[in-house]
């Protein structure tokens, strides 16, 4: 161990110069070679001098500029005891220190250099520096000569080295204690080269409490490759800026070094004993390339880069897009932040945590928390880890293996395989892709995913919206609650529950159990399957024919067979039956073929068939079985919804009869058959269209009240006009139709005749109402011409009109299965009307009309198809009518010229077609009208001037097949 210079024996007695206080003294070449001691504040001044040693004490002060100084007998060139000195440009050396700056035993001050562009050479050391003193190196070089010398010897003091060359046979620098206890060693290296031939470049010692800076391309160079070497329960701080490095660091004997680099770059270890500590600060770009041994912390910011290998490691940081690669063992903490990057192998750690889009990339062991947030990413293979998390839209891909539990909360997502898991949940919309085996349970909530195949799982849970896809194979139980889906194949599963709108699709084989509630879904085959319970609204959809132990209802449903694969037909073999609920089902029963269930055992309890409507006519009813039982004492079965279900033409009810093997089988019933909602539709169609051109003829038949008024003259008119017919079910199908239309035409005199010519034009739309909610409407657009006469002498008149319409026709049917069919077709009519009468006056302005009135037409018959399938063929339609009657009224004159004429009017009308052929399907049906009615009208014409006459009218008619509880229709004429 080296001894402190305040042990040194005064140098005094030796000397031949002496310069005192207030003595300023210069030497220069000439002056003969001399030992000085310089003391009591007395200033040296040296130029290029030739001096042996020189003492300076007490507050004193040498100036040297240029010249040598030669230290002699073991002592320094220059000697510094509570004094200053500065030295330009000199050389020192000496068998021990070259320059030594020393205190006083108990002075709070001490010594003080700044040497320039100088060269100190000396045996043991080129400087020595006690506590509180304070050596500038300005270039120059610092050589501590002998193989066991330092360059710098420092003890408790401060060096600042500016672009200086040090160099030491052992250590570049050597950090030792004061013997005065005196506060922190310093170095500083700006752009300065410090080496430790043969050792360490620097070494820190005997308790020090070191302060190291090495700035601006400072380097350090040790011929053990240690730059730093710190010992003996010493602390060293070192700033590295702007600077590369390569070497070790070596911290031992209960010693503690921190380590920071800003804009630097360091190859090499850095290796602590069990007994010391180390933390190593990576800022601003700054790259490390080594081993990291023991180090309590590590820090990487500002896109620093580590790479290598980290054992034993308190604690590693990385921020900022810093970026660390190599292999991390034994570390308690792994921090990565801002976009920061890890890729390497990482083993027996407590916790990894990832941050703001953070990346890491190897292979993880023995780690018992991992954490990823805010869209942070992990790539590689992890084994034996207590816990994995993801949070904020992170990334995991890869292996896990080993695992207790992973969580993956909003939006994060994971791909890959996972291996001996204890749990996996998935939370928020986050998403799993991969392959899971031997995982004790799997949950997933609020609208999460997972994609892959699951096997040998305890548990597996989706709520919340959570979605599933891929197979699963020998699971405890299966559980989907609110909304939650499930996409795949399902082997060897003790349970399977769905719960609030919850769906499953696909293959189950080898399910204990299996349950449906609150509106649930299932659709896909079942197989070997010991129990299955649906309640509350929910609905298993079959995909084949299954068979499965027992099915138990509780206001649920079993539909065969998706509805978009009608010609799909299945059989469902059921144990035991028991409960309440509803068998969805279909046939082509054009075909014969039909979904059928068979119950083999027990049943109870009473069940719905809801058999999906056709419009096509079933080859052979009464083999229509749906349903059958083992026994005729159970389960009983009845048509859901309207009781009938329709079957092309016919609509069917439900019946059932013993079998030759003592069960009971349900079928439809041809002996029940009424026509169908689609064929009632048709028919009414086709037998609408009389009335509707009937309905429009009235509109026109109306303005003779009005002509009586004028005397025949011309003018025009518009009336609006409605009607509502009720159709009996002896015509072919009962329904009811409500009319509403716009009429309008012009007339003219033909000369001076009492004859006049127009035309006309309008448009109605008539509904239709049929059971069960089937509707249908017409639309008609009407033109043509017709012709007036009048005999204002004799009171006889012509009414005569032609039309011709053109129809739009639909129908919209409510089908016994709740669906909906439609059709539509357009066709045309004309039409010709000729009415004859005579006006008779009688006493008082009484007036009776009588007449006579026949009438024609004609509809286009026409081929349409309906969209289940139904074929409707109609031929053309005809109506002949012939009706005689009177018109019994009075005219009323007002002061103000207004003729007021209120009339009565009565006749009987025949219907004297009775063949009107339609065709449903093939079977053949005629709308007959044919027979006599009695109509009955009041109305009222009024002259408001010899221009303006208003009009309004209403009817009642009531005969075998057809009543007309009411007819209106109000109008206007003006003449020209």
């Amino acid at each position: 161990m080296a001894l402190s210079p305040l042990l040194f024996i005064s140098p005094s007695l030796m000397a031949l110069t002496q310069v005192g206080a207030g003595e300023n003294v210069t030497i220069v070449d000439s002056t003969p070679v001399d030992n000085y001691l310089v003391r009591n504040g007395g200033v040296l001044n040296t130029e290029n001098a030739q001096t042996h040693e020189v003492f300076v004490q007490s507050g004193s002060t040498i100036n040297a500029s240029g010249g040598a100084f030669v230290g002699r007998i073991r002592n320094s060139a220059v000697t510094l005891t509570n004094s200053q000195a500065s030295l330009t440009g000199a050389t020192l050396t000496s068998d021990r220190a070259a320059l030594t700056l020393r205190r006083e035993i108990g002075s709070p001050t001490g010594s003080s250099a700044v040497v320039t562009d100088s060269i100190l050479q000396g045996g043991t050391s080129g400087a020595l520096i006690t506590g509180l003193s304070t050596l500038e190196l300005n270039g120059g070089e610092v050589t501590g000569v002998l193989a066991d010398s330092v360059g710098v010897d420092i003890y408790g003091g401060e060096v600042r080295a500016n672009g200086t060359t040090i160099s030491g046979g052992a250590n570049g620098v050597r950090m030792s204690a004061s013997s005065g206890g005196q506060p922190d060693t310093l170095l500083t290296l700006n752009g300065a080269t410090l080496e430790g031939r043969e050792s360490s470049a620097i070494l820190v010692q005997e308790g020090v409490q070191a302060q190291i800076s090495v700035l601006n391309n400072s380097q350090l160079l040790a011929g053990n490759g240690i730059l730093l070497d710190v010992q003996d329960a010493s602390a060293a701080d070192m700033t590295v800026i702007g600077s590369t490095l390569q070497g070790n660091v070596n911290v031992a004997s209960g010693s503690t070094a921190n380590l920071t680099f800003d804009q630097s770059y360091m190859i090499g270890d850095v290796l602590v004993d069990d007994s010391s500590k180390a933390n190593l600060t990576l800022d601003n770009h700054s790259q490390f390339n080594g081993r990291l041994d023991n180090v309590d912390n590590v820090i990487l910011d500002n896109s620093s880069q580590l790479t290598g290998q980290l054992d034993n490691i308190a604690s590693v940081t990385l921020q900022n897009q810093s970026l660390l690669s190599g292999h991390l063992n034994n570390v308690d903490n792994v921090i990565l932040d801002n976009s920061s990057q890890l890729t390497g192998q990482l083993d027996n750690i407590a916790s990894v945590t990832l941050q703001n889009q953070s990346l890491l990339s190897g292979h993880l062991n023995n780690v018992d928390s991992v954490i990823l947030n805010n869209s942070s990413q992990l790539t590689g293979q992890l084994d034996n880890i207590t816990s994995v998390t993801l949070q904020n839209q992170s990334l995991l891909s890869g292996h896990l293996n080993n695992v207790d539990s992973v969580i993956l909360d909003t939006s994060s997502q994971f791909s890959g395989q996972l291996d001996n898991v204890d749990s996996v949940t998935l939370n928020n919309f986050a998403h799993l892709t991969g392959r899971l085996n031997d995982v004790v349970s799997v949950d997933l909530d609020n609208s999460s995913r997972l994609t892959g195949h699951l096997e040998n799982v305890g548990s597996v849970a989706l709520d919340n919206s959570s979605l599933l896809t891929g197979d699963l194979q020998n699971v405890g139980s299966v559980s989907l609650q609110n909304h939650s889906q499930l996409t795949g194949d399902l082997e060897s599963v003790d349970s399977v529950t769905l719960r609030n709108h919850s769906q499953l699709t696909g293959r189950l084989n080898n399910v204990d159990s299996v349950t449906l509630q609150d509106h649930s879904q299932l659709t896909g085959r079942l197989d070997n399957v010991g129990s299955v319970n649906i309640s509350s609204n929910s609905n298993w959809t079959m995909t084949a024919n299954d068979s499965i132990g027992a099915l138990s209802l509780g206001g649920g449903s079993v539909t065969f067979g998706a509805a978009d694969a009608p010609n799909l037909h299945h059989q469902l073999n059921v144990g035991t039956l028991s409960g309440n609920g509803t068998f969805v089902m279909k046939g082509d029963f054009a075909s014969g073929e039909r979904d059928f269930l068979n119950v083999t055992g027990a049943s109870s309890g009473d069940f719905g068939l809801a058999v999906a409507a056709s419009g096509l006519d079933a080859a052979s009813p009464q083999q229509l079985i749906l349903a059958r039982t083992a026994t005729i004492d159970a389960a009983q079965f009845a048509l859901a919804g309207n009781s009938v279900v329709d079957v092309g033409t016919w609509s069917y009810s439900l019946n059932s009869r013993e079998n030759d093997d003592g069960g009971k089988d349900w079928f439809l019933d041809p002996a029940t058959e009424v026509i169908s909602p689609g064929a009632s539709s048709v028919l009414a169609l086709f037998n609408t269209a009389p009335t509707v051109w009937y309905g429009e003829l009235s509109s026109l038949r109306s303005r003779m009240g009005e002509l009586r008024f004028n005397g025949g003259e011309a003018g025009g008119w518009i009336r609006t006009y409605g009607n509502k017919y009720n159709v009996a079910a002896g015509s072919g199908v009962g329904y009811q139709q409500q009319q509403q239309g716009l009429s309008l035409g012009a007339d003219t005199r033909i000369g001076e005749s009492q004859v006049l010519v127009g035309v006309m034009a309008g448009t109605s739309k008539s509904n239709l109402d049929l059971d069960r909610g089937t509707s249908g409407t017409v639309e008609s657009y009407y033109v043509g011409p017709y012709l007036t006469w009048v005999d204002s002498k004799t009171g006889n008149y012509a009414d005569v009109a032609l039309k011709i319409n053109k129809f739009r026709n639909e129908s919209k049917v409510n089908l016994s299965d709740g669906s909906r069919t439609k059709g539509d077709y357009d066709n045309w009519g004309v039409g010709a009307s000729a009415e004859f009468g005579r006006h008779i006056k009688l006493a008082d302005d009484y007036f009776i009309e009588p007449f006579t009135q026949l009438s024609a037409v004609q509809i286009q018959g026409k081929q349409y198809t309906l969209d289940n399938g139904m074929d409707a063929d109609g031929d053309r339609m005809r109506s002949l009518v012939a009706k005689a009657g009177a018109t019994v009224g009075r005219n009323f004159a007002f002061n103000d010229g207004t003729i007021a004429q209120p009339y009565l009017r009565a006749a009987v009308a025949h219907e004297f077609a009775s063949n009107n052929e339609v065709k449903v399907n093939d079977n053949v049906f005629n709308n007959d009208l044919s027979g006599s009615r009695a109509e009955f009208g009041a109305g009222v014409a009024v002259a408001l001037s010899d221009k303006w006459q208003v009009h309004a009218d209403f009817d009642y008619s009531k005969g075998e097949h057809i009543e007309q509880p009411w007819g209106a229709n109000v109008g206007v004429r003006f003449n020209w």
